[in-house]
């Protein structure tokens, strides 16, 4: 879970750093959400720095959980029912990431299996869920915003840059987000789809139903897409389950140049619908073929490390 998070800071910090000024106020929806004075008070809309601060202050007010006053750091205490009150500068949302990078630090090291357990009270806005399901699902929050400011920024033009700070390995020419999904049936199998690329070094591989999220997607409408247009099965996403994390070095990748994919794994219930036995041969289709497996068999199948991680959340 520690990694989960620390993946999901990274992916905001590496935003926020990579955002340059003439965007830092500029909305991803302006007609939808033009940032100025909300309802309640407090500034409300959708520019990379309130999408920023928006998930930071969700992260430090959720590990607070309602069991204790939240109380964020100054100057993110200037604000009206959670909505900043001014525009936050780079250097400060930065550091509210140091910030929350010790809150999770310190809440993951009290975590027991009671605190976990305990039903949020009810001034919490998901009062009733458990708090461990609440913690465990903070990040992907965290990586949907970062995710749609990457998304905005790559649209503009702007490349990744790399940190002075940071490792070589850090330096992307790309990212990818992607949502996926785990299903399995009244047998404990589980359902997987083989990828097919010509030239790909995963061609032939078995992955899980999901792919890439579309500009302006939800992960969830991801989650469903794809499974259905790769598997032609239709199933309830639920809870995330985990979230994959992979660098890939330039001789990795097909294009030959570092980048880094991220996806949320959801769970899939009551699956439903007929198992796709076809498929089309257009050189977009990436799915050739679609089918249940026992954990076992999986295991001994050519598969990408995305089944490996998903297996392992299955034991």
């Amino acid at each position: 879970m520690a990694r989960n998070y620390d993946d999901a800071l990274r992916l905001m910090e590496a935003a926020l750093t990579d955002c340059p000024d003439r965007l830092w106020e500029t909305g991803l929806w302006p007609d939808e959400a033009p940032t100025g004075p909300g309802p309640h008070g407090g500034l409300h809309g959708s520019a990379p720095w309130f999408l920023a601060y928006h998930a930071l202050s969700c992260l430090d007010y959720d590990l607070a959980g309602e069991f204790e006053p939240w109380a964020p750091p100054q100057p993110f205490d200037e604000n009206t029912w959670s909505f900043p009150n001014r525009m936050f500068t780079r250097a400060e949302l930065l550091g509210y990431i140091d910030y929350c990078r010790g809150r999770v630090r310190r809440t993951l090291d009290a975590l027991t299996e009671d605190t976990a357990a305990r039903p949020l009270p009810g001034a919490h806005r998901y009062h009733g869920t458990l708090f461990g399901v609440l913690v465990g699902s903070i990040p992907l929050h965290v990586i949907e915003h970062a995710s749609q400011i990457r998304q905005f920024l790559t649209a503009a033009g702007v490349k990744p840059q790399q940190s002075s700070s940071e490792p070589r390995r850090m330096d992307a020419e790309w990212r990818r987000v992607a949502a996926y999904v785990v299903c399995r049936d009244d047998a404990g199998r589980i359902l997987l789809t083989r990828f097919t690329q010509a030239g790909h070094p995963d061609s032939g591989k078995w992955t899980m139903p999901g792919g890439a999220m579309e500009w302006g997607e939800d992960p969830f409408e991801t989650a469903e897409r794809e499974l259905e247009e790769e598997t032609g099965l239709h199933a309830e996403i639920g809870r995330a389950v985990g979230v994959f994390s992979r660098w890939y070095e330039p001789h990795e990748a097909v294009s030959g140049n570092a980048g880094h994919v991220v996806g949320i794994v959801y769970e899939g219930t009551n699956v439903r619908g007929v198992l796709r036995t076809e498929f089309s041969r257009d050189a977009a289709n990436t799915t050739d073929a679609a089918a249940w497996f026992t954990l076992e068999e999986a295991r001994t199948l050519p598969h990408v490390g995305l089944v490996t991680y998903c297996l392992d959340l299955c034991d």
